[in-house]
């Protein structure tokens, strides 16, 4: 396909995007409001809003800074405004999740440096939110977008607890992302570690600031990893990709990094989807080269890319490619560097 402003023939650019790498880069302000339309589009089909409001009575519980007026909703679409009144559809006592048994060892993001590598015949409790503080354009795991919260019962954290039998070794908080609803996620996790259980939290990384030092402490507590999806370096890419600039991403991770100083390599995994033409050995150089700067044994996956979402139209990850990123990310100082996914490999 032709990138639409330069003209070029590219085999990678979805129909989403219409734009080369290089394009978006040196003239995001010309095409920043076709971008920005894009994920309007993708977002309209499920009735949710496009991007964070920002002009109503503010939201607080990520870093998408929601901002909710009359007879809106917040991103995730968790929570609204009536009568000048922020009603929680969401709550502490009501999450929006699936959970499921997922035999160990499993294919987390972490699991080739996390204990529940080394427990076969054990589980993992998986909990899958169903809301998200992103728009990730190539997301796997979009179905969830089809959720109506306000017509559905939810899960209480009860629920949950009384799920967990002697073969739970651990649980993983994901989605979707488990930031929307993070205080249902620690109302779990609190009872589960009185029960010996690991705690690991796979997350975009908006955490609301007070409420990542507690997920830290849970997590270090248990002995579990905090995962951080690093989507990109530049901003212009990460903006393209996600509808969000990344910033906050990156404040975050130094937060939890400052928070578990020489602990940080055994409770953060860092990884990043190799989205093919527009994830590239900058952006994971410069990712790994930020990592490295705090502690090289942090560790860090590159994840292959599958056809998803709005980007089923273009390929998966090469094979030359992952381990020039590989190589790359190595270079950068980083000791513990790992391909995941490796059969999507093309």
């Amino acid at each position: 396909m032709k990138c639409t402003l330069c003209l070029n023939e590219y085999d990678y650019i979805s129909k989403i995007i219409p734009f080369c790498r290089d394009c978006i880069l040196k003239n995001f302000n010309e095409i920043s409001p076709l971008i920005k339309k894009s994920h309007e589009i993708s977002r309209k089909k499920f009735n949710l809003p496009p991007f964070p409001p920002e002009s109503g009575i503010k939201c607080g519980l990520c870093k998408r800074d929601c901002k909710i007026g009359e007879g809106e909703y917040g991103f995730c679409g968790l929570r609204k405004v009536e009568n000048n009144k922020l009603i929680n559809i969401g709550s502490k006592k009501r999450g929006f999740l699936k959970y499921y048994y997922d035999p160990l060892p499993t294919n987390c993001v972490a699991d080739w440096v996390c204990s529940g590598h080394r427990k076969t015949g054990y589980y993992n409790l998986a909990i899958f939110y169903e809301t998200c503080s992103l728009n990730c354009l190539f997301c796997q795991n979009y179905h969830f977008r089809y959720l109506e919260p306000e017509n559905e019962k939810g899960v209480t954290p009860e629920e949950i607890i009384d799920a967990i039998h002697e073969k739970v070794y651990c649980i993983c908080f994901f989605g979707g992302d488990p930031t929307t609803q993070a205080l249902h996620s620690i109302e779990i996790a609190k009872k589960a570690i009185n029960k010996n259980i690991v705690i690991c939290y796979e997350s975009n990384g908006l955490w609301n600031e007070e409420i990542l030092e507690e997920i830290v402490y849970i997590v270090k507590e248990s002995g579990g990893i905090l995962k951080f999806d690093i989507k990109a370096w530049n901003k212009e890419i990460y903006y393209a990709l996600t509808g969000y600039d990344g910033k906050e991403v990156f404040k975050n991770f130094e937060k939890c990094v400052n928070i578990l100083k020489d602990k940080a390599k055994e409770h953060l995994c860092v990884s990043t989807l190799m989205v093919p033409g527009y994830i590239n050995e900058e952006e994971v150089g410069n990712i790994a080269k930020f990592i490295a700067n705090f502690d090289p044994d942090i560790p860090y996956a590159l994840l292959a890319f599958a056809p998803h979402f709005e980007m089923k139209d273009i390929g998966t990850t090469r094979k030359n490619e992952a381990f020039k990123m590989f190589e790359r990310a190595k270079e950068a100082g980083l000791k513990n560097v790992r391909i995941g996914n490796f059969f999507l490999l093309s």
